[in-house]
């Protein structure tokens, strides 16, 4: 009984270590074929191979893989900015380890076969430790890339910062809006238009050591913005016209303030002609008149007016009131002008006085910059001087027009007509104005086109970089700016 005993029992351990040993078997041939997807190896090759073959391919595939790693890092740390295409390699080789490690995860539920042949316990243990080992140090190896590649974008960013000088842009300007992606590239830009931040919380948070600024004309550059901005030092501006900036603020601060003077400056006279000729000749009322029916119904259209032979007198003799002036000279037009100051280059007849210019002239062409000075400075008493048969064509600031003013003369007939590309409210227009014939409306685009918005990128990038290489600024603008 006692030798009968024995031998159930030795039966029962063999078997116990022949279970014990086939789940170490099988386990183990989970471990490789896990280790062999790690590593991109052949299934078939792992299962079949030799067993003393078996860590040392697996082993080798993993080194392998872990030896590009380590070659891709290097390169990348010794490049500064590092590549962008060795950066992107990173981050496919790192996202392609990720998807290795999770079929990792998933393949100990899916796979099953058969044991590793004749190994012996103390082998299948003694492998099984090498495969624990270089799984958890792939793993440790994929840590180690995402830690390079985190470091790399932040070497990359702040690197982006000290080499490209800070600009802060406000509004933004359409030409930012256009050429976005080449600004970027040549200076390190704050978006406060990104940050859910109120405007001063974001310059006090990020701008405080911001030296210059690029802004349009639709953003008011005041006094309270400019005290959140203590480093300032220069400010680019994409319009002509500088009434939105408080330039005796900028001053005080000793803020250098570029324009685009010239830049628009033949785009915006070719509109103020365009303007003109429209409500001379009735083009835009016209073109009611025909897509509305009414030329079948009403017959002859009312008569328009000739443009050559006119005296034209323009308010604000600079780079645009100069440019007008020679296209109209072109149609037979007679030059007259008011400004600040007489031009001595010119041989245009000059008025001091706004209203005598106007009874002499049978249209105002208004050109100046918006500023104490010009505020309403076309007023009632200047429309009535204009005369029943006169025009006028603003393409200044819309504030340089008393607007209600303006409005009953063409209600009344006291003038003949209106061409606007500016207004006091703007986009708001008033509602008078949009009913009438002889008004014709245009949404303050006479700067925009394709050419100008070209040579405006590069003049405002120009004078950013003359600002941060201690050069002279392109545009400066003087105290004496005034005409447009």
């Amino acid at each position: 009984m006692v030798r009968g005993k024995t031998q159930m029992r030795r039966i029962e351990n063999a078997t116990s270590r022949q279970v014990t040993f086939s789940k170490r078997r099988n386990g183990l041939l989970k471990k490789a074929f896990e280790l062999s997807v790690l590593c991109d190896a052949e299934v078939a090759l792992i299962i079949f191979s030799p067993r003393a073959k078996l860590y040392e391919f697996a082993s080798s595939s993993m080194q392998e893989t872990i030896e590009r790693y380590r070659r891709h890092t290097k390169e990348l740390r010794a490049n500064n900015p590092p590549m962008e295409q060795n950066l992107q390699h990173l981050k496919h080789e790192t996202a392609t380890m990720m998807k290795t490690i999770e079929q990792l995860e998933t393949s100990k539920r899916k796979l099953l076969g058969e044991g590793l042949g004749t190994c012996t316990m103390e082998e299948l243990q003694q492998l099984e430790q090498q495969l624990d080992r270089s799984v958890t140090s792939i793993r440790a190896r994929k840590g180690k890339a995402l830690a390079a590649e985190n470091a790399i974008l932040l070497s990359q960013k702040r690197s982006s910062k000290e080499l490209n000088p800070e600009i802060i842009v406000l509004g933004p300007p359409g030409v930012f809006i256009r050429y976005e992606k080449e600004f970027c590239s040549r200076f390190h830009v704050l978006k406060p238009w990104e940050s859910p931040l109120p405007l001063a919380q974001f310059l006090e948070a990020q701008a405080q050591n911001t030296r210059a600024a690029l802004c349009g004309g639709m953003f008011g550059l005041s006094a309270p913005v400019l005290h959140h901005l203590p480093s300032l030092r220069m400010v680019a501006t994409t319009s002509a016209g500088l009434n939105h900036i408080d330039l005796v603020e900028c001053r005080r601060r000793g803020i250098s303030v570029a324009n685009a003077p010239a830049i628009f400056s033949a785009d915006v006279a070719d509109l103020a002609v365009g303007l003109l000729l429209d409500v001379l000749r009735k083009i835009s009322a016209g073109n009611r008149f025909v897509k509305n029916g009414l030329w079948p119904k009403q017959g002859a259209y009312p008569l328009g007016f000739k443009l050559g032979g006119k005296h034209v007198g323009i308010v604000g003799l600079g780079s645009i009131g100069l440019e007008v002036a020679k296209r109209l000279e072109a149609f037979g037009c007679t030059i007259s002008y008011h400004s600040r100051k007489k031009k001595p280059f010119v041989s245009y007849s000059f008025f001091s006085n706004i209203r005598e210019l106007a009874t002499t002239s049978h249209i105002l062409i208004l050109c100046c910059a918006l500023n104490e000075e010009t505020h309403h400075m076309i007023n009632r008493e200047v429309l009535m001087a204009l005369g029943k048969e006169g025009v006028i064509i603003n393409i200044a600031r819309g504030a340089v027009l008393d607007e209600k003013e303006l409005v009953r003369c063409l209600q009344h007939g006291d003038i003949a007509g209106a061409g606007l590309d500016v207004f006091e409210n703007e986009p708001r227009v008033p509602n008078d104005l949009l009913v009438l014939d002889n008004a014709v409306l245009s949404p303050h685009c006479a700067v925009f086109t394709e050419e100008s918005f070209g040579d405006l990128y590069e003049l405002m990038s120009g004078n950013l970089e003359a600002f941060f290489s201690d050069k002279p600024l392109l545009s400066l603008v003087s105290e004496d700016d005034g005409d447009m």
